[in-house]
């Protein structure tokens, strides 16, 4: 049974396009029985989240993605002290000018999952701590080869996600406006690299 890992809501800011309610909605609508959610640089919409899928009955994984100048992961809680660590880790994201992902996680990812396709970040993890919680996210067709390559090399086993940031294609023009927004620029001017794909 396939498990979304990697998904966004409308507290992704400028970039996810849908409610959380919708996306609990369309995970059991699926056939799933447990998502993550994993908003950008954050959990604001974490006891939304939690209060949506207790009354439909979904498992909720609590994460987020983390963006720090070039290094990016989806960290996913195990467990209480797990999302302990991952509000200490958003918080020194948030606040320090300097922060480092690698250098944050190598001090501190007790009861993490650490998802990421950052090569760098995943070697610099791994060569301290070991492979344990670390899986290569594989969410691009056409960057998987050199990851699966990187995957067998170091051990480091692969987890496919679908990076979501909206429940069904209609709401496509929605992130696309979205993004524009965010990037202040028309529709027509956003750079392909901005968008997730259609079926995302």
């Amino acid at each position: 049974m396939f498990t979304h890992l990697h998904v966004n809501s409308n507290y992704s800011f400028c970039r996810g396009a849908s409610r959380i309610e919708a996306l609990v909605d369309a995970a059991l609508a699926r056939g799933m029985s447990a998502m993550a959610l994993t908003d950008i640089n954050g959990v604001y919409g974490l006891v939304w989240f939690l209060q949506a899928a207790r009354e439909r009955g979904l498992r909720p994984i609590a994460g987020a993605e983390l963006r720090a100048s070039r290094e990016r992961a989806v960290l996913l809680a195990r467990n209480r002290d797990g999302y302990e660590t991952l509000c200490r880790v958003i918080s020194r994201c948030r606040g320090e000018a300097d922060f480092s992902l690698a250098g944050a996680l190598l001090e501190d990812r007790e009861n993490l999952v650490v998802l990421s396709d950052d090569v760098p970040l995943l070697c610099a993890l791994a060569g301290q701590n070991g492979t344990s919680g670390l899986y290569i996210e594989l969410n691009d067709p056409a960057k998987e080869p050199p990851l699966r390559e990187f995957s067998r090399a170091s051990g480091i086993p692969p987890a496919a996600t679908n990076d979501v940031y909206f429940v069904d294609r209609a709401d496509f023009p929605l992130h696309r406006l979205l993004r524009a927004i965010d990037r202040n620029t028309s529709l027509s001017r956003i750079p392909p690299e901005e968008l997730a794909g259609e079926d995302r």
